[in-house]
This record gives structure tokens, sequence and C-alpha cells, in this order.
């Protein structure tokens, strides 16, 4: 039955993770990033990332990303540590990040995410069928703005960035850890993927609100973790893109006149620049186009 409430989830105590050694497997691992949170990279190339949160009263996952992943980090946790998974959270509902969250749910973890997620997943299932292909549960419990689950000692805060990239993406915050999980609209040491998507504007709003959490590592979806000042570099990156865009589209310039006209110079050493600035530029100026 689902539950759409705002309530604690609570435990008692927690203990000390042991060391964890970094797989050697192309495509997934667990790297540890604090003493009780997991950096878990799954998908081709290892470049889909989720987290970890493990206490002697359960473990927390943040998405589990497609089936073959899925499989492969239930059979992991389970043989490093003799506790269940109790909860998986769903950044949100996108297919490419849940994947094979079924697996997890057959064994009793209880499914939390926003109120959006389920629309979300299911907004193109009738053309693609990634639900049912990719093995996606729905949620069990589902909350508008914030849920804390409180398990072993420690609160993980699902924070709700409001609408943007989906409408249902949240901040997995690990509070005494200082973590936080915030996916695909945080690019952490490197530009934006190729046009970006849209709404841009929603997006600087989205890590705004993210930025006010008080974290010391953030994990993204892909590419690279880093720290809250990634996160500071980022923003002011795609706010000088857009306030430049603008001022070019204001003074009548082309796409080619304003892709030439871009003074970001200070922001060269992010990875990615040559392959995907301009295209950066391209979906900023078409999106701005686009809405007059």
């Amino acid at each position: 039955m689902k539950i759409t409430t705002g309530l604690l989830l609570t435990a008692l105590v927690s203990v000390p993770l042991g060391s964890i050694v970094a797989q050697e497997e192309v495509d997934y691992s667990l790297v540890p990033v604090s003493d009780n949170v997991i950096h878990f990279r799954g998908g081709t190339g290892g470049n889909h990332f989720g987290t970890v949160l493990v206490t002697d009263e359960g473990i927390v996952l943040s998405d589990t990303i497609d089936p073959e992943s899925a499989t492969w980090l239930r059979d992991e946790l389970k043989k490093r540590y003799d506790v269940p998974v109790k909860y998986l959270v769903y950044t949100h509902g996108h297919y490419d990040h849940v994947g094979g969250s079924g697996i997890f749910k057959e064994d009793g973890a209880i499914i939390i995410a926003h109120e959006n997620a389920e629309s979300d997943l299911m907004a193109n299932d009738a053309e693609t069928q990634w639900v049912s292909k990719r093995n996606i549960a729905m949620p069990d419990i589902t909350f508008s703005d914030k849920f804390t689950i409180k398990i072993g000692g420690k609160n993980v805060d699902l924070v709700y960035l409001g609408p943007g990239h989906s409408e249902s993406l949240v901040a997995v915050h690990y509070v005494e850890d200082k973590v936080a999980h915030v996916v695909d609209v945080a690019n952490i040491k490197q530009v934006g993927y190729r046009t970006l998507g849209k709404p841009v504007k929603q997006y600087i709003r989205q890590l705004k609100k993210a930025r006010e959490l008080d974290f010391d590592v953030i994990i993204p979806g892909h590419a690279n973790i880093g720290g809250p000042e990634d996160l500071d570099i980022y923003i002011n990156y795609l706010t000088a893109l857009v306030a430049q865009v603008e001022d070019a589209i204001a003074a009548g310039k082309s796409l080619e006149e304003t892709q030439q006209g871009m003074q970001m110079d200070k922001f060269k050493t992010l990875k990615r620049w040559d392959e995907w600035f301009l295209l950066n530029v391209q979906g900023v100026y078409e999106q701005l186009k686009e809405a007059g």
C-alpha cells in the first residue's frame, strides 16, 4: 500500500563502518567517501552514480541505475554486510537511474521518492516500456517537500529541488556524514552535457537550493565527485553563460556570433570544454530564443 506522508522513519543506533576496498570491475565499484557513505558506480563504463549508507540497523540506497548494476550491487552488499537494504531512494523518476529497483523491493526494501516520480516514470512508458524492461518498481512512500529517514543513528534528508530537470528531483543529504547526492543538474568539475537540456534557468534554481545543504562531498549523477566549491563554480558557470547569451540575443546576434563572442575563459579549465562548451552555448541560445 502506498503511503503519502511526511513522517519520520525511525531506528536506533549505529556502529562505525569498516574499511571498504574498491572493486576492480570496469563498470561497477563501491568506494567510501566518508565513514558511512559509499560512492556506487554503475552503468556502462561506470558512468552513473548512486550512494550507499550502511548502519547496523540496515542500509539506505539512492539510485540503482539499471538491472545489471542493481544485481551486482545487491549481491555485493549481501557478501559484505549482514544487514538488509531497508530503504531505496529515487533521486528522480528517470529510467536510467532507477532500473533494477524491483529486485530490492522483492527483498523487502521500502522505496521512497518525490510524489511526482511515478508520473515522471510513466510519462513515456507507453512508447518505451522502460518500466517493465528495466524492472522498475513504483514508490511505496512519497512526499512533497522534505522527508527524513532516521536509521542507525543517522539522518538522511530528502529535499525536493523544485521543477527543472524532471518534476521529481530530490537531493539526498547524508546529514552527519556531510555528503550530498545531487543527480544530473550538477556537473562537477566539467561543463554541462552537450546542449544542457531545458529549462536551464530552473536548473540554476535547483542547484542553488542544493547548495544550501551542509556538505563536504557532492556526488553527482555522472562524471566526477567534488566539494562545495566545485558546485559553486558550476553555478557561476551556468549563471554567466545564461547572462551572456541573453545579452547577445538582446543585441540581435546570431548563434554563431554569440558563440564567437562569449567571454568565459576563466572556466576553460573545466573538463569537456573543447567538446561541449559551444554546444552549451547553442542549447541556451535555442531555448532562450524559443521562450522569447
